[in-house]
């Protein structure tokens, strides 16, 4: 700790997620006892924030460098994939961005359409199919083994998720 106000981290390693890191309340349970005192030191700052609905930013006048090329962000909640696509699609939102909230198919038929661009960084999270190992059949190691031999990931990929993404293989039986 430099003074009240200042503390220096230094890493061993690099570590990309570490401002988002910082930037989460940890324990949750801390959030419900600030809630609507929020704090924060980005070039925008909460002008509006209705649970479940919608969270309006505007630029930070106090922001420490150059003001922001957007005056004002309106995030809005759309609780479900088809519902995010049509507001997209309509006009009445400007993006969608974040992992799974369109459906696979949507970025397919989005990528046809001329009036939009699809940017997909390189993956930022893991899917995960987790086996009972505790009853049935898959409580013989043989038996999970067998299972993870024939499993055709590849076809999941393909399927499931149309080549957005890759496989990943374990030996975590």
């Amino acid at each position: 700790m430099i003074d009240e106000y200042t503390v220096e981290l230094t890493l061993s390693e690099a570590y990309y997620p570490l401002f988002e890191e910082l930037a989460l309340v940890r324990p949750f349970r801390i959030a419900k006892e600030v809630d609507g005192q929020y704090v924060g030191t980005g070039v925008y700052e909460l002008e509006q924030h209705d649970r479940d609905e919608r969270a309006v930013f505007s630029g930070n006048e106090h922001y420490w460098s150059d003001s922001p090329d957007v005056d004002r962000l309106v995030v809005q909640v759309i609780p479900d994939s088809e519902s995010r696509m049509m507001a997209l699609d309509n006009g009445e939102i400007d993006l969608v961005y974040g992992n799974g909230l369109l459906s696979m198919d949507a970025i397919q038929y989005f990528e046809g359409k001329e009036a939009f661009t699809v940017n997909q960084s390189n993956p930022q999270a893991t899917r995960t199919a987790v086996l009972n190992t505790n009853r049935g059949p898959l409580e013989e190691l043989s038996v999970r083994q067998a299972f993870i031999h024939s499993f055709n990931t590849n076809q999941v990929v393909e399927d499931v998720f149309l080549w957005y993404g890759r496989t990943c293989y374990c030996l975590i039986w």
